[in-house]
Order: C-alpha cells, then sequence, then structure tokens
C-alpha cells in the first residue's frame, strides 16, 4: 500500500481545545472559529485505524485510513485529542503543501519533531498534544475537518495492557469510522503481529503505515497463534516461534529426478531439504521456485521497505504454497525436513516418507527456491533461498557439509555455488542424493570436502595461508603475450590444488579442478607452472605446464597484482610495479615466502635464459636477487643481456692532451671520445699502437656500459689534482706519449679508431680534431682536420675536455 509523504510540513500547534469534551458535544474538541480545511471533508472519510500510546517519548503515533474513493489532501486537518470527556486537551492543523492521501492509503502521525521523523512516521507533530504524550490507558481523539467531526476514537480498555504494542483495528475489516467504535473490532498488535517495526525499538509491535494483522477468530488462517496438536496440551493455544533468518537453510533439492532409463516422471519425483537451526514454527511460510529477475534483493535490503538485511524481495505471486496451519508445525533445531512433491515412494521414486508436499515445480535452469514470509508491507521476503543455474539429470545438488556450521549456521553458507556439488548416493529410481538426512561430503570442484587421490578416494588437504606462494611470473614476454604468459606457484607444505583461486584486481579469474574429482597434489618445495598456452613451440620453448591460463587469466606488463585464494580465503598475493619484455618477474630464491613476497624489494627481473631465448626460470629454482649475470653478458639495470659491440668508426678520437703544463702528466693527462653509434663500451681496448692492442686490456664491467651517439665521453689519469679537468666518463688505461706515438681503440679483433703523431705536442695544449670531421678523416693529428686547442680550461691549459670542439682553422 502506496504510503502519502508530504513534500514539507510544519509543526504549529493550535489554539488550545476551547472546552472540555463532553459526553454529547463532539464539536468541543474543534477551534472557537475553526479554518475550513482543503479537502472539505464529510464523517467517515478519514478512519482512525491504529494508535500506538506505549512508546519511549517522541515515538508515539496515530495512523489514519482514506476510506473514501477520491484522494484527500491533508492541508487543514485537525487532529484533537484530550485524555478524557470532561477535561482540557490539545490539537494540532496539519500544515504544508503536498500531503496527499490516496483511496486505500494509510498515513501515520508521529509525537515526534518532523526532522527527526523515523522512516515509519509520515509526518512529526512533536509534543503538540501535550508534553506528556498519548496516555496508555485510555484517551479522545479526533479528527476535524473545518466544522466536521470526521471521525472519533475513544480507546483503552481496562482489561487491555499495551505494553509497547499498537491498539489496532482488526485488519479483517475494511477500516471503517463505524467499526471502529465498537470495542469488539480492537485488539493490541502483540498478540497477533510478529515483527518489530522499528529495530531500535525491538519490544514495540505493531504496523504503521501498514494493514492492520487479524484480532483472531474462527476464520483467521494464520495469526501469532497456533493449537498445539498433541500431547497434555493438545487443543490449547501458544504463541507460535516465527522462523527468522538462519533458523532454516535450503541444504539439498532436486528438481530433475531420474534419468533416462528411470521410469518416475519427474513432476512426482522433485524435492528439497530444510536445515532446521533452531527450534522453531513453520506456520505461515511461504514456499516457491522462481525465474531470476533484476527486481530481486539480496543482502542490502532496506528497513524502510519492510525488509530486514540479508532478505529478499520477491512478488507475492511468486509463492506457490503455504503453510497456513491452525495446528502447531513445530520444527526440531539439528533436523533435516524432506519437502516432496508425492508421498507415495512408488511415485516419487523412492523417496523416504516426506515431512510436507507441495505442488509447484522446481524450476531447472536460472531459477530460485526459497522459503519466505510476508512481510507488513504485503510483500514476501525471503528467510531463505537458493539461486542456481542448471540442473544434473538424475541427481540433486547438496549443499557440502563443510560449508553448513551445525553449531552456528550462516544465513549466507549456500549462497556461494561452489558451496554446492552433485550428490553421488542413490535413494532409488528417483535419482542420488541424501533426501532428509545430513549430506556426505561432496567429492572433488571447488566444494569438494574429499578427493581422488589416483584411484584413492581421501579427504582433500586445501590451501591455506601461506601454503602455496606466488614466486614467478612473466607479464611480458617477447612475441605474444596472450601466447607465452605464464606463472609459477611454489608450495611450502603438503597441499591439494582442487578449488585453488588464481585473480587480479579482487576477481577470481581461473579456478583449478573446478567441476572435477581429482586433488591435484603438490609436496612441500614442488613448483607447479601455469602457462597460457600449452604448446612448447607456441608458448616461448616452457617445460610442460600443469595447468592452461585460458583467456581470462591475463597479466598486465605495467604493473598490478596476483592472489590466489581457496573458497574465497586468501592464500597468497602480491603486487608488482612494472616489468621488462622478454624478463620474468621472479622471487629472490632467499625469498620465497608468503610474507617476503610481499615486499617488492624480494623481487627482480630473472637473469637465466630459458627456451627460446626469454629469461626466467619456470619451475626451476629461482636465482638470488642481485646475482652477476652469466658470462659474456651484462646488467643492463637487472636484466642480462648481450652487450651491443661498436663496430669501425662508432667511436672517434676527438681530443687528447699528451703534455699537461698546469700538473704533470701522470697527473693531467686525458683522451676524449665522440660517440657516433648506440653501443655499449663493455670489451673496449685502449693501445699506443695497432699491434699493441691485441694484449691490451679491456674496459670492463658487470654493468652495460651504454653510450648513445652525440655523446663526448671524457677519460682521465686522476680523478682530482688533474688540472682542473671535469668529472670523468672513464678510466684513462694507458699514457700518452708526447711524440712519435699513437691511441688506437679496439674491440676484439676489430679496429675501431687509431690516431698517430710525431711531432711533439705543445705543453699545456691538446690536440682538437675538428668537429666535422669522422674516424676516417683523423689518423694523422699531425695535419688537418687536427689543430691546437685555444680555449682554456681549468688550471689555465688549452682544450674542450667533455664540450664540443671549436672549429679549427
Amino acid at each position: 500500500m502506496a504510503k502519502a509523504t508530504p513534500s514539507r510540513v510544519r509543526t504549529t500547534a493550535v489554539a488550545a481545545i476551547a472546552a472540555a469534551l463532553s459526553s454529547a458535544g463532539l464539536g468541543a474538541c474543534t477551534d472557537p472559529a475553526p479554518d475550513p480545511c482543503a479537502a472539505m471533508l464529510a464523517e467517515g472519510e478519514l478512519v482512525i485505524s491504529e494508535v500506538m500510546t506505549d512508546a519511549p517519548k517522541g515515538r508515539e503515533w496515530i495512523e489514519i485510513y482514506n476510506a473514501s474513493d477520491r484522494d484527500i489532501p491533508l492541508e487543514g486537518v485537525v487532529l484533537a485529542y484530550a485524555r478524557e470527556r470532561g477535561g482540557g486537551g490539545n490539537s494540532h492543523r496539519v500544515e504544508g503543501a503536498g500531503a496527499t492521501l490516496p483511496p486505500g492509503a494509510y498515513f501515520t502521525i508521529g509525537m515526534v519533531q518532523d526532522e527527526a521523523r523515523p522512516p515509519y512516521i509520515n509526518y512529526g507533530i512533536g509534543d503538540a498534544l501535550g508534553t506528556s504524550g498519548l496516555t496508555n490507558s485510555g484517551g479522545i481523539l479526533q479528527l476535524q475537518c473545518g466544522g466536521t467531526l470526521v471521525d472519533e476514537l475513544e480507546y483503552g480498555w481496562e482489561d487491555a495492557e499495551p505494553k509497547g504494542a499498537s491498539f489496532s483495528l482488526n485488519g479483517e475489516l475494511a477500516p471503517d469510522s463505524e467499526r471502529n467504535d465498537e470495542r469488539v473490532n480492537w485488539c493490541l498488535t502483540l498478540e497477533q503481529e510478529l515483527f518489530t517495526y522499528d529495530p531500535n525499538l525491538p519490544d514495540n509491535r505493531g504496523t504503521p503505515g501498514s494493514p492492520n494483522p487479524p484480532c483472531g477468530g474462527e476464520d483467521v488462517e494464520v495469526g501469532n497463534t497456533c493449537v498445539i496438536a498433541d500431547g497434555d496440551a493438545a487443543g490449547t493455544l501458544r504463541d507460535i516461534v516465527p522462523a527468522m533468518p538462519g533458523d532454516l537453510i535450503i541444504t539439498e533439492f532436486m528438481s530433475d529426478p531420474g534419468g533416462p532409463e528411470s521410469t518416475v516422471e519427474p513432476k512426482d519425483g522433485e524435492w528439497f531439504e530444510l536445515y532446521v537451526a533452531r527450534d522453531v514454527d513453520l506456520n505461515g511460510l511461504r514456499l516457491g521456485s522462481t525465474g531470476l529477475r533484476d527486481d530481486m534483493i539480496k543482502g542490502d535490503a532496506d528497513p524502510s521497505d519492510g525488509l530486514d538485511e540479508d532478505e529478499v524481495l520477491l512478488l507475492l505471486s511468486d509463492a506457490d504454497a503455504d503453510l497456513n496451519e491452525k495446528e502447531c508445525l513445530p520444527a526440531a533445531a539439528g533436523s533435516y525436513l524432506l519437502f516432496a512433491r508425492k508421498d507415495d515412494p512408488l511415485i516419487n521414486g523412492g523417496l523416504p516418507q516426506p515431512d510436507f508436499t507441495f505442488s509447484f515445480d522446481i524450476l531447472n535452469s536460472d531459477a530460485t527456491l526459497f522459503v519466505g514470509r510476508i512481510n507488513k508491507n504485503g510483500g514476501l521476503d525471503a528467510l531463505e533461498l537458493v539461486t542456481y543455474e542448471d540442473v544434473g539429470e538424475g541427481a540433486a545438488w547438496a549443499m557440502s557439509p563443510s560449508a553448513l556450521d551445525e553449531d552456528a549456521p550462516d544465513p549466507a553458507s549456500n549462497n556461494d555455488p561452489e558451496s554446492w556439488c552433485l550428490a553421488t548416493d542413490e535413494y532409488g529410481p528417483g535419482g542420488r542424493g541424501s533426501p532428509g538426512a545430513p549430506n556426505p561430503a561432496c567429492v572433488g570442484g571447488p566444494s569438494g570436502d574429499t578427493c581422488l587421490d589416483g584411484e584413492e578416494l581421501r579427504e582433500q588437504r586445501p590451501p591455506t595461508a601461506g601454503s602455496l606462494v606466488i614466486s614467478e611470473l612473466m607479464p611480458n614476454p617477447t612475441s605474444t603475450d596472450s601466447d607465452r604468459e605464464w606463472i609459477e606457484l611454489t608450495a611450502t607444505q603438503d597441499v591439494d590444488l582442487t578449488g585453488l583461486e588464481i585473480g587480479r584486481d579482487g576477481e577470481i579469474k581461473l579456478t583449478i579442478g573446478e567441476g572435477e574429482p581429482h586433488c591435484y597434489p603438490v609436496a612441500a618445495g614442488e613448483r607447479v607452472l601455469l602457462a597460457k598456452q600449452t604448446d612448447a613451440a607456441i608458448n616461448g620453448g616452457l617445460p610442460a605446464p600443469d595447468f592452461e591460463m585460458g583467456s581470462d587469466l591475463t597479466l598486465l606488463n605495467s604493473g598490478g597484482d596476483l592472489f590466489l585464494s581457496h573458497r574465497g580465503e586468501l592464500v597468497d598475493a602480491m603486487t608488482y610495479s612494472g616489468s621488462t619484455e622478454g624478463a620474468a618477474v621472479q622471487l629472490s630464491a632467499d625469498k620465497v615466502s608468503a610474507e617476503d613476497n610481499d615486499d617488492e624489494a624480494s623481487w627482480c627481473d630473472a637473469i637465466a635464459p630459458y627456451g627460446d631465448g626469454d629469461l626466467g626460470t619456470p619451475r626451476a629454482e629461482n636465482t638470488l636477487c642481485g646475482e652477476e649475470p652469466p658470462a659474456g653478458q651484462c646488467d643492463d639495470d637487472g636484466v642480462p643481456r648481450d652487450p651491443v659491440p661498436p663496430g669501425p668508426g662508432d667511436l672517434v678520437i676527438n681530443e687528447f692532451m699528451a703534455n699537461p703544463d698546469a700538473v704533470s702528466d701522470s697527473d693531467g693527462e686525458w683522451l676524449e671520445l665522440r660517440v657516433e653509434a648506440e653501443l655499449d663500451l663493455n670489451g673496449l681496448k685502449l693501445a699506443k699502437s695497432e699491434d699493441a692492442l691485441a694484449e691490451a686490456d679491456e674496459i670492463n664491467d658487470s654493468a652495460c656500459l651504454h653510450v648513445t651517439p652525440g655523446q663526448l665521453l671524457l677519460l682521465t689519469v686522476k680523478d682530482a689534482d688533474n688540472g682542473g679537468l671535469p668529472a670523468a666518463d672513464f678510466s684513462l688505461p694507458i699514457t700518452l706519449n708526447n711524440s712519435n706515438s699513437g691511441i688506437y681503440l679496439g674491440h676484439g679483433e676489430t679496429l675501431i679508431d687509431g690516431v698517430a703523431y710525431a711531432s711533439s705536442q705543445g705543453a699545456g695544449v691538446a690536440a682538437s680534431l675538428d668537429p666535422s670531421a669522422s674516424a676516417a678523416d683523423n689518423d694523422d693529428a699531425d695535419a688537418a682536420p687536427w689543430c691546437d686547442a685555444g680555449a682554456p680550461y681549468g688550471d689555465g691549459d688549452l682544450g674542450s675536455p667533455g664540450q664540443e670542439n671549436p672549429t679549427c682553422g
């Protein structure tokens, strides 16, 4: 039923009631000069249908009902109250545009400031009817419109003690201004209504803004009492113990019984099973199976809509069966109840005796099976439900016993599809299952409690936190990522991989062994390899992978995360900030633990080649981060590679100082090289003659000595006290003669560049090559394009070390 809620209202106390109420004077509650109200109401068009008097201050309320066939604007309607006839009273006039009540709708007026009203109050008037509120033992309420007394209620009776319950007009009757004059048509909702209307007031009961429950009688199908069926108290009434979310759990259901060779009619052999977690009564439950819809709400229901957390909103039409018995239907904690289409075992496929029968179809795909109750808004709340995509012919879906905590059941425990498996035990021609009894352990798959280790069925050893460690991954292989990506896991204890979940960005991308019975055991210390492709000709020459990653699990080149879990419990996780093409991101061999791999400092690029040449140690022991690269390779920011050697002319002898004057030769000699190509200096040799290159020492380092075109490299004898030279790039490994000598560069057996000179070098003057000259032009330093340097540097010698040479001539 829709509620009328004003868009703007304000609480203003109307003048005190002019005269005391009298038994004969209905008009005594009106103002001396009543203002006309907007609706010009006739008697009986509005009806007082429920009153809450016994609640904490500010939580009392009055419910009114539109008994007319028209929309009623409430502007100007006056609510008046007095404790007794002949005594003083107070009143309040409704003010504020937009408060309109449709036909058949309810409206609640609360003794609370309007800005602080709870969701079940439509309009707040504060203490306009008196600072003491409504008297519990009785009082007189009137609705007035201008000079018309629209309705009056004299509530409270000597034999009724509210104790937190509202006075409620019998919900079997349409609210009427004449019916609400009769005491017999009223009762306390404590005797009928099961649910509190305010979670902050758990002992207060009522139905503000909603149809009232029945007050009892022979024609009432369901109330809050039931008849005890047997025992010494048989035939007497007692309160129903209602089922709440978590009290009943669907643990097994059969929607497609029989099989290809079975003679059981599928619709005759359907059944489902409920586990009872607490002693409750089943009276009033609604049952059904319906297709999935977008308007189903689970887990985040709005209490203002009449729903509690973890309840599901369904349509009342979804319920195909109900348990509207007058006799009590008790269900004992720990029991398994069997609901079946038929109770004859010759028809239903050999089921044990059902506890209850039903007539609706349990759908085979994209459906939900539920047990619910009608809420105070007339909708249907699901106390328990299971959603599923499809079923197995002749096999029940059974909830894994490991997912059911019988001591403290979780109402959401069966919401996870991985908590279910297909039953394997036969119960008759109807198929496989354990109807009305505890389920056996699931075999295999993510929900498995047992698994097949070869031919042996044994208890599964699920992965736990730290039992598996992400130890290496290849996000950025050469060639195609989708063919060559891989992940390595290392076991720190004996585990089974069945049900292991692998994902990134908080989303599971792969579950190992999903739907399979096998254990997939891994011993402590063993490594597991997951690869995009299993074919070594495609995946970069990997050793045979243990599992295929599939298209959903991909690794990001620029950085990301990876996690392992089992049934939602975290096993391991790691993050990485980036990757290098052709090199795996590896955990240092001395850091293989779930704790150490949380620290990015424990990771580095792999340096050992595998397969087609990418770097990594798939399913082999990792190297130690910080190790020297393999022989013949250099370290390029953590990635080992072959150095790029210079060729003839790639390095040019550009300037040299053989005879410094500011300092001694042994302190101030230097050489400048110009770089003409991208290369590495690793292996470069210098000598004073071409023949001497064969025996010369190489410039070498574990790091790649990478240079780029245009660079000017300065090589000096000393780093300081060297005549004021700028910072050197490398140490000069040879001495320079003042005359009749030369300078030669080589790599391996290749001559890169060479310069000869016979003339004695001028004291304090460097020999400078014209910047336009190449290695082919600079063979003789005694002639052009060579010339003497002219610009001073440092302590006064002439040259341009580390800077572009001036033009000669």
